[in-house]
């Protein structure tokens, strides 16, 4: 047995085909465990690979952030977008408000005109009358006619074609329209089927008393406390046949020096 040994180990050292032989042994069974270059490149690869994924994870983190935040952005955006038109809806509506006051104001200013036109006429037209008492009881009276119902101020439009001041005070004082408004009030008094009958009334007395100033040649009736005569007076409906005068519902007048009834009054026993 050691002289085969020995034989082998002489054939080790000296035999140059069996050492050959032996390293071709070594080499075919440990090439599955050393790493070629074409192995090494593989694994580099790998790990690139692996860095980019990862490179590719942390990206696409930081792509739904920005994502989010766009979003958020975005919502502002339309929140301010949608204040800017509120505000401009604003801006638009103040506008024509503003058009809408400056026409007002120029509707205003036309009608201070013709207020002022109108007592420059009432000036003109009341001149010949003085001296008169103060006017104050005229613009009441008109306060009172622009109060009547609208049936009866349309039923009245024949005396005073318009509803103003004016044409109130210059169409009240003429003969033949106080005349006429008479007529209207004795037979609203007669009839009993106006409820304007108590401020038509009042309205009748304020214009005969200035249009009797204006115009000294007549004189009121003053019937009270006397006996009822139908050649003079007019009762109304709800009076006995005869009897004292009470109360004078409608004021008549008459010329002064023949004592001329022009309009009887009506009045109640």
């Amino acid at each position: 047995m050691k002289a085969l040994k020995k034989d082998l180990l002489e054939l080790l050292r000296h035999d140059t085909a069996v050492q050959q032989c032996i390293q071709d042994i070594i080499k075919q069974s440990h090439s599955e465990y050393i790493e070629t270059p074409q192995d090494a490149a593989g694994n580099a690869l790998a790990e690139r690979c692996k860095q980019l994924e990862q490179q590719l994870i942390e990206k696409d983190a930081m792509i739904d952030e920005l994502k989010t935040v766009l979003k958020k952005f975005k919502t502002l955006f339309q929140q301010e977008e949608q204040k800017n038109q509120t505000l401009h809806d604003d801006l638009t509506q103040s506008l024509q408000q503003t058009r809408q006051f400056e026409r007002q104001l120029q509707q205003e200013n036309q009608t201070v005109q013709q207020l002022e036109q109108q007592v420059q006429q009432l000036q003109a037209q009341l001149k010949p009358l003085q001296p008169l008492e103060p006017l104050q009881p005229l613009w009441e009276a008109y306060t009172r006619y622009q109060r009547l119902s609208p049936d009866t101020l349309q039923s009245l439009q024949g005396i005073f074609p318009q509803n103003t001041l004016s044409v109130f005070i210059s169409a009240g004082l003429q003969q033949k329209n106080l005349e006429a408004f008479y007529d209207y009030i004795k037979n609203a008094i007669v009839e009993g089927d106006n409820p304007d009958q108590d401020a038509l009334t009042k309205l009748f007395h304020t214009l005969l008393e200035y249009f009797l100033q204006a115009h000294p040649r007549y004189e009121i009736e003053q019937p009270e406390q006397c006996t009822f005569d139908p050649t003079q007076h007019i009762k109304t409906p709800d009076s006995p046949p005869s009897g004292s005068i009470k109360h004078v519902r409608l004021a008549g007048w008459k010329i002064k020096n023949n004592q001329k009834i022009i309009k009887q009054a009506i009045v109640q026993l």
